[in-house]
């Protein structure tokens, strides 16, 4: 609060996270270590420093004078740089103005004000006493500026601070577990679905005793669901993390290779797929199944049709308009009588330049000459229409759907798995990776598990330059490798139907110039504990169709939920939970709204056990994890 984002730049994240794949917020996987500790003690020293610097400022020119002006710090042009402080708090500054000890009530008062900002509630009367006892002690001995920066610095690092516990409160049941406090559940709830602290209504819920019964918290989570004017990032982030898309711009590749302008196609990737996630979830109808299995994409899109109907027809009314004028010939500064109409036909024209201007009438000519409609990115560099060849779509020849989503080559090109953007970020910098994409599918859909490669073990795939990846991967069927591999392989190798930049293709090249193979996109699956899906397929399209059918696939994806919203794995005592949220999914005709629903209602969210509860309950746990 009150600082200018130069100065957040000296704040440093304490946390080490590992960026693997998977899901990342598990609670068991973050500890705040000594050096976690030091870093966020560095930072309390900063936002401390800062709020309390504009008084402290102000009592050194009370009692050392104003610093003259030919000492102060010069900028680029000479003149004196003066401080700039945010407003001290008004709790603070009363104890650094005071010219005796504070009294218990201005002690309450700024520690009250620093709880709220960092811990974002009021503090408990045990925890009032604590810090108040502390203030007191240091005010004693180093003054009061000293004792109340010393007592904000520890309420800054303190475990609540460090920590969002989620703690049972009042009677026990027969299972010897304890409905979280209102308090802690509204902030469960609001972190579960946003970034956000709790909003009014649920804070003022927590408060007033409406949040003590699952019924209120159903109540209080389908107003967050259902409200459009709450952002729900949380819900997209899984997705990233369950199919893994979203690490797409992370994987290096030769631009050479690609033939065109590569450096933003991965990131315009992802806000497609995006799109496709989240209009399929809102949509709310056979959610896995759709994910897994529409022939209907989003490409350049939005996802609001009404919005890019709009920007369609303003970019159709600027070219009718300057059709018929030089615009080749226009300056840098478009001449006044054009720019002042052009304003008016939308926001998007108002720095429409000479530059912008032609490159603009010069697609936009190519597309009606053409007669197909034109992309909304149009009027920018190239750059912005290369990326569609990654579905196997030519800026020259498409004509872009106004209306999407829309089909998009069925017969070679369904679901997420067959995105460019998963494609692209389960393959290597220079070719693809069906054992990245085959673990992928065995363990996330099939929920089974791949051993961890050896470490005696040289996992390198000979290179052959008359070979194809295929042919080359016939060394892991060595009675050693074959032992792992049989679970990925042949759920990886039908994706070789598609290049790693995720184009579809009926031959592979080879590295030997000039030599090519027909693709071999057959496959096996197994697993799914269902004969009549398991078996040969001929592509990945076959192999996605069965997937989607199976219930072993479904209930993986409600698992993944589950440790998802939860931010731990799933014990035996969580299994009346998992079966719920299957039952609600299926009987509500495949809502994903449901099944959140139904695992943000269950009895794993909303009670807790004693430390030594919950032990014993992990001892008897089949994982073994809490």
């Amino acid at each position: 609060n009150g600082s200018a984002s130069t100065e957040l730049t000296k704040l440093k994240q304490p946390f080490t996270i590992e960026d693997k794949a998977g899901l990342k917020d598990f609670a068991a996987i973050t500890f705040a270590d000594s050096a976690t500790l030091s870093t966020m003690l560095r930072n309390a020293e900063t936002f401390v420093d800062r709020h309390l610097a504009g008084t402290m400022h102000q009592l050194r020119v009370q009692r050392d004078g104003p610093i003259p002006e030919d000492q102060l710090p010069k900028d680029k042009k000479g003149k004196p740089i003066r401080a700039r402080f945010p407003a001290t708090p008004p709790e603070f500054e009363t104890i650094l103005l005071a010219d005796s000890a504070p009294t218990d009530n201005q002690i309450a008062a700024a520690i009250t004000r620093m709880f709220l900002w960092v811990i974002e509630r009021e503090p408990s009367v045990a925890e009032l006493d604590k810090y108040r006892e502390l203030c007191r002690e240091c005010t004693e001995k180093g003054g009061n500026a000293l004792g109340l920066r010393t007592t904000l610095l520890a309420i800054a690092v303190s475990p609540p601070a460090v920590y969002r516990a989620e703690l049972g409160q009042g009677s026990v049941d027969q299972h010897g577990r304890q409905l979280l406090t209102p308090a802690n559940l509204a902030f469960s709830i609001s972190y579960s679905l946003t970034d956000q602290k709790p909003d009014e209504p649920l804070m003022s819920a927590a408060i007033n005793g409406k949040l003590r019964t699952p019924e209120d918290v159903k109540r209080e989570v389908i107003r967050y669901w259902d409200d459009p004017n709450i952002a729900k990032p949380r819900i997209l982030r899984f997705f990233h993390e369950f199919f893994g898309y979203s690490a797409a711009p992370g994987v290096f590749k030769d631009a050479a290779r690609f033939g065109k302008d590569y450096r933003k196609v991965p990131e315009r990737l992802v806000d497609d797929a995006d799109t496709l996630v989240m209009h399929l979830v809102n949509r709310d109808r056979d959610v896995l199944s759709e994910l897994l299995t529409t022939d209907k994409y989003f490409v350049s899109h939005s996802g609001d049709n009404e919005y890019e109907r709009e920007i369609h027809d303003a970019l159709q009314t600027f070219y009718d308009y300057y059709k018929d004028k030089p615009w080749r010939d226009f300056p840098y500064k478009v001449p006044e009588q054009h720019t002042a109409h052009v304003r008016s036909i939308h926001k998007i024209f108002r720095h429409a330049n000479g530059n912008v201007t032609k490159r603009w009438m010069k697609y936009l000519d190519q597309c009606d000459k053409a007669d197909i409609s034109h992309m909304p990115l149009g009027g920018t560099r190239s750059s912005g229409r290369d990326y569609i060849h990654t579905y196997n779509l030519d800026e020259k020849h498409f004509s872009f759907p106004v209306e999407q989503p829309f089909p998009l080559a069925a017969e070679s090109r369904i679901g997420i798995l067959m995105h460019p953007a998963w494609l692209i970020a389960h393959s290597l910098n220079l070719d693809n990776d069906p054992v990245r994409r085959g673990k992928w599918i065995r363990e996330r859909l099939l929920a089974d598990t791949v051993p961890e490669l050896p470490i005696t073990v040289d996992a390198s795939i000979p290179e052959d330059h008359h070979k194809s990846l295929r042919e080359r991967f016939a060394v892991t069927r060595d009675a050693e490798c074959w032992r792992c591999h049989v679970k990925m392989n042949p759920l990886g190798m039908p994706f070789e139907s598609f290049d790693d930049f995720g184009r579809h293709r009926k031959h592979e090249k080879l590295i030997a110039k000039g030599e090519t193979r027909p693709v071999d996109s057959t496959g096996y699956l197994s697993g799914t504990e269902n004969p009549e899906l398991d078996g040969a397929v001929r592509d990945p399209v076959e192999l996605m169709h069965r997937l989607a059918k199976s219930s072993r696939v479904r209930q993986s994806f409600v698992r993944h939920a589950f440790r998802y919203w939860m931010g731990r794995n799933e014990m035996q005592s969580d299994s009346t939970t998992l079966r719920a949220a299957d039952l609600a999914y299926v009987e509500s005709g495949g809502s994903f709204r449901a099944m959140v629903i139904s695992l943000l209602t269950s009895d794993s969210f909303l009670y807790r056990k004693s430390s030594s509860e919950q032990n014993i309950t992990v001892a008897h746990s089949p994982s073994g994890t809490p």
